[in-house]
């Protein structure tokens, strides 16, 4: 049966909404990565100090998420998820103002909490939408994430270049105005609370303090050395709270995350396949730019300029897009289990190819478009095969933590990739796409038990 007209219009203005706030926070994440030797000029701090903008970012997106995930599901996600839009766009807005890098730090840790609003979006999905439509929309709202970081890094040179370092600033401004309009305009709080009880405070304390020492751990401890008395206190520190925290959650009557479903197949199996895709993810943002802007005279590299950067990282950016578009008619067939093996087996032909060729030009696009393609369908149909698989009142919880393993995974891939890019020369890069092939075959193990699940979809609430 058509669905009617007025239906179909409710749903197309949600989806595109809510893309529209996921392409703003990805944007936000990835932007000021390229700006970070400028700010620390600017401000007259150093590198160390200068890369608390970014693990700030992380630490502050990875507490709320499930936080908020949890609060959504008890409270009502679209009332949530307008505090939400509000505060990220005051964390803009102090940004564009920060006259000291004190306040440009605020305004980023303001900024990050605001990744709250992905399971808040994924819950109203599956919470106002049908099957086929919602797994649809979950593709696309899921890859604008990737697309706006995609987006940032290679914009925001000749953005600087064209509008100044303020300038850039107040262009990501208007960007976060517009989505906080379009959320507050286009997502009516209409919805209902599914999950009854009090906040597990103590629990969130807990998770926020373990989270907090694990990304400390993967973003610090590099530069801490990691066999510093600090960095091996703290990863101490982190796995007794981390067991404490797993103790409590299983007892408590209305835990902030239900252990046993976050372990359950397919939604463990998931997670696992979520930091996995992270970090290639985040390694191949660092990579890919890193290598076609090494000087030629290296015997390797191309000698791009930050604008030339673009087209090499274009072939990732139209995937993305191409794929999330195709995430419905996807569900339908080949179906979104087997559209996830798929994604993680081109991942793996895409960075075998770099390790393989990357000397001429073309051989890297096509890489990247590999690369784009795997990782764009593992975008686009993971969150969807957890939504579903998830009870309702628990999908803000759930999926909040799947996109905290995304990121957790995407530091970690920062690290290595660093790491192996130390090494020095071609070596280094050769390095560097050998490990992402390595992680991308990791990666078949968690896909191919995700299709071969049985357990059917849990019903609404």
């Amino acid at each position: 049966m058509t669905e009617p007209l007025p239906a179909r219009r409710d749903a197309v203005a949600l989806v595109a909404t809510l893309s529209t706030a996921a392409f703003s926070h990805g944007l936000m994440q990835a932007f000021l990565n390229p700006l970070l030797p400028t700010l620390g000029t600017v401000f007259d701090v150093d590198q160390s100090a200068v890369s608390w903008l970014v693990a700030g970012f992380l630490l502050a997106s990875s507490i709320a998420m499930p936080i908020a995930g949890r609060l959504g599901d008890m409270f009502g996600r679209a009332r949530v998820l307008r505090i939400v839009i509000v505060t990220f766009l005051c964390g803009t807005i102090l940004a564009v103002l920060a006259d000291s890098f004190t306040l440009l730090l605020v305004a980023r840790i303001v900024q990050g909490a605001a990744g709250a609003m992905f399971p808040l979006a994924f819950g109203l999905l599956r919470e106002r939408l049908p099957e086929r439509i919602m797994v649809a929309g979950i593709g696309f709202v899921s890859s604008t994430i990737a697309i706006g970081s995609a987006i940032a890094v290679v914009a925001v040179g000749p953005l600087v270049d064209a509008a100044g370092l303020r300038g850039v600033f107040l262009i990501a401004a208007v960007v976060v105005a517009v989505a906080t309009v379009l959320v507050w305009v286009f997502v009516p709080c209409v919805d209902r609370p599914v999950r009854r009880g009090s906040v597990d405070i103590g629990g969130a304390a807990l998770m926020a303090v373990w989270l907090a020492g694990l990304l400390l751990c993967v973003t610090q401890g590099g530069g801490w050395g990691w066999g510093s008395p600090v960095t091996v206190l703290l990863m101490v520190g982190t796995l007794v709270t981390l067991l404490v925290w797993v103790y409590i959650e299983r007892r408590v009557t209305v835990p902030i995350i239900d252990i046993r479903i976050l372990m359950s197949t397919p939604v463990g199996w998931a997670n696992a396949l979520s930091f996995l895709f992270g970090f290639m993810l985040f390694a191949g943002m660092i990579a890919i730019p890193a290598y076609v802007q090494s000087p030629r005279d290296g015997g390797f590299g191309f000698s791009a300029s930050i604008t030339e950067t673009a087209f090499y990282l274009l072939p990732q950016t139209v995937m993305f897009l191409l794929v999330s578009l195709l995430a419905g008619a996807m569900h339908r067939w080949p179906g979104s289990r087997p559209s996830i093996v798929i994604g993680v087996l081109l991942t793996v032909a895409g960075a075998a190819s770099f390790a393989a060729w990357h000397l001429m030009p073309v051989m890297v696009m096509v890489a990247s478009g590999l690369m784009g393609l795997g990782i764009g369908l593992i975008y686009s149909h993971l969150m969807s095969v957890i939504v579903s698989a998830v009870p309702e009142g628990e999908v803000g919880s759930v999926s909040g933590m799947n996109t905290n393993l995304r990121n957790i995974g995407g530091a970690f891939g920062a690290q290595v990739c660093g790491a192996a890019l130390a090494v020095g020369g071609e070596a280094g890069f050769t390095l560097m796409f050998l490990v992402m092939t390595g992680v991308a075959a990791l990666a078949v193990v968690p896909a191919g038990i995700i299709a071969r699940d049985r357990t059917p979809p849990a019903g609404r609430d």
